[in-house]
C-alpha cells in the first residue's frame, strides 16, 4: 500500500469485528492501527462480558456454514480453545409446534442435516425427560407441554477474556493501538480519522467496526437499528457453584437466558427477552432527524434493570432451577446491539467517502464469529470477498425492517424508552 499515509488500514472501535480484523490484517502483513475509547475489553463492545453462546443452528445455510466454520476454530485453534467451555444448551419453545420459534428450530436441525453436521442433538418433550437429562434441572417447574432440544455440543464463549486474547496475538502480530482520547473517533473521512484529542491518523483505508455507535461517526442510511437488551446478575454461595458449575446454558425465545457461573465470580448471567429499550439523540448527518444511539453503562451507570420486571427473572429461572429464583439481582446493565433489517451482517464501503468501509450489523449474534470474521473483513479490505457474500453484505439504503428475519422468531416485547424507564438500584 502506499506510503503517503500514517498505516495501511485503520481500524476504528476494538471489539469483536474490530479485533478479528486487526488481527487477520497484521498476520497479512499491513501496517494496522486499532483505535478506541477504551483498553480491551472495550467498554464499548457487547462482547464486554463474562460469556456469550457458541452456536451453529440457523434456519439459512449462509448463517449456518459460518457458524460451523467459527466453531471449529473454537475448538481446535489455540489461540480460542481456552475460551470454549463445552457447557450444552437447552433450548425451549412452545409446545405449539407451528409456532415461528419452534418452526426457526426445526428449519436450523434441517439445514445443519442438509450440511451433514452432526451435533448431539435430543428432543425433550416433558419435565421428567429434561430432569433425567440434566440433573442441574432435575427439581425444574416445566409446563406439561412444551418443546426442547437439549445440545450437548452448544457452548459457553468466554466472551472478555476472548477479546483480549485476539487483542495480545494482534499485538505480537504487529498491529498497534491507541486508546483513550488518542483512540476515540469523533469524525471519519476518505482517508483519515479525527479524534477527540485533535489529533488526525491518515491511511490507505479504514474500517469502522464501531458496534452500535457506527452511525454516531459515519451516515449508515438507516441500515441498523440501535436497541438495548438488559442483563443481569445472581452470585451464587461457594456450595451453589460446585453444584450448577457444569450446568449447560437455558434459552428461551419468552422468557430470556442464562449461563453457567462464572468460575472466578460465581455469578450467573442473565438476560429477558421480556422487554427491551431504546434511545434517541439529534442526528449527526440528517438535520431536524432523530438517531437512535447507544447509552452505555460507563456514561450511565444508574441505568441498570427496569423496575417490575425483576419477576421476569424469577420466572425464568423458576423453570428449571426454582432454587436460585430469589436470590438479589447485581451487576444489572444494559447491552448494546446494532439490528440489521435481515439479521445478515453489513461488510461494505460506504458510498460517501473513498477507501472507508463499514463492518457492522451485529443483530445480536456476533461473538461466535470472533475467529472468522476478520478473515471477510480483510477481504473487502483487499478486494477479495467472494461476490456471494459481497451480495448479502451489501449497502442498502434505508432498508424496510418490516418482518424482518431478526424479529420473526422474537417474541413480542415493550420498548422502552430509557429516558421514561425507572430503575432498580444498581449493586455491584
Amino acid at each position: 500500500m502506499s506510503d503517503d499515509y500514517d498505516y495501511d488500514v485503520l481500524v476504528v472501535g476494538c471489539g469483536v469485528f474490530g479485533l478479528s480484523t486487526c488481527l487477520e490484517l497484521s498476520k497479512q502483513g499491513h501496517k494496522v492501527l486499532g483505535l478506541d475509547a477504551y483498553p480491551v475489553p472495550s467498554e464499548l463492545s457487547a462482547a464486554k462480558d463474562y460469556n456469550k453462546i457458541i452456536r451453529v443452528e440457523y434456519p439459512d445455510e449462509l448463517s449456518a456454514k459460518l457458524a460451523v466454520e467459527a466453531l471449529r476454530c473454537w475448538e481446535n485453534d489455540e489461540l480460542y480453545k481456552p475460551y470454549f467451555v463445552k457447557s450444552g444448551r437447552l433450548t425451549l419453545t412452545p409446545g405449539d409446534s407451528t409456532s415461528i420459534r419452534s418452526q426457526y428450530e426445526n428449519k436450523s436441525l434441517e439445514i445443519l442435516a442438509k450440511l451433514g453436521v452432526t451435533q448431539s442433538f435430543e428432543k425433550l418433550t416433558t419435565p421428567k425427560q429434561v430432569a433425567d437429562t440434566i440433573s442441574h434441572f432435575k427439581k425444574n417447574n416445566l409446563p406439561a407441554k412444551f418443546n426442547s432440544t437439549y445440545n450437548a455440543d452448544c457452548g459457553t464463549g468466554l466472551s472478555a477474556d476472548a477479546l483480549k486474547a485476539v487483542y495480545e496475538r494482534a499485538t505480537t502480530s504487529g498491529a498497534q493501538f491507541v486508546f483513550g482520547d488518542d483512540g476515540r473517533a469523533v469524525s471519519i473521512k476518505s482517508n483519515e480519522v479525527r479524534v477527540k484529542s485533535g489529533k488526525i491518523f491518515t491511511a490507505k483505508k479504514i474500517v469502522v467496526t464501531a458496534g452500535a455507535s457506527t452511525g454516531l461517526i459515519i451516515p449508515l442510511d438507516n441500515q441498523t437499528k440501535v436497541f438495548g437488551t438488559f442483563v443481569t446478575h445472581i452470585k451464587l454461595t461457594d456450595a451453589e457453584y460446585e453444584k450448577y458449575k457444569d450446568m449447560p446454558i437455558f434459552f428461551s425465545a419468552e422468557y430470556g437466558y442464562f449461563f453457567p457461573p462464572d468460575k472466578v465470580d460465581h455469578v450467573i448471567k442473565i438476560g429477558v427477552t421480556t422487554c427491551d429499550a431504546w434511545a434517541e439523540i439529534d442526528h449527526p448527518f440528517e438535520a431536524g432527524n432523530k438517531l437512535r444511539a447507544p447509552r452505555y453503562t460507563v456514561d450511565h451507570p444508574n441505568e441498570t434493570f427496569p423496575l417490575g420486571h425483576e419477576k421476569d427473572i424469577k420466572v425464568l429461572l423458576n423453570l428449571v432451577v426454582p432454587e436460585l429464583a430469589d436470590h438479589e439481582l447485581v451487576d444489572s446493565k444494559v447491552c448494546w446491539i446494532a439490528d440489521s433489517c435481515d439479521s445478515y451482517f453489513l461488510i461494505d464501503e460506504c458510498p460517501y467517502y473513498k477507501d472507508v468501509i463499514v463492518a457492522t450489523g451485529d443483530s445480536s449474534h456476533a461473538f461466535k464469529f470472533l475467529p472468522t470474521i476478520g478473515k471477510y473483513i480483510s477481504q473487502k479490505v483487499n478486494g477479495a470477498l467472494p461476490a456471494d457474500l459481497s451480495e448479502t453484505w451489501k449497502w442498502r439504503s434505508n432498508p424496510s425492517f418490516d418482518n424482518g428475519a431478526n424479529t420473526k422468531s422474537r417474541f413480542p416485547r415493550p420498548h422502552y424508552n430509557l429516558e421514561e424507564i425507572k430503575f432498580i438500584k444498581s449493586k455491584l
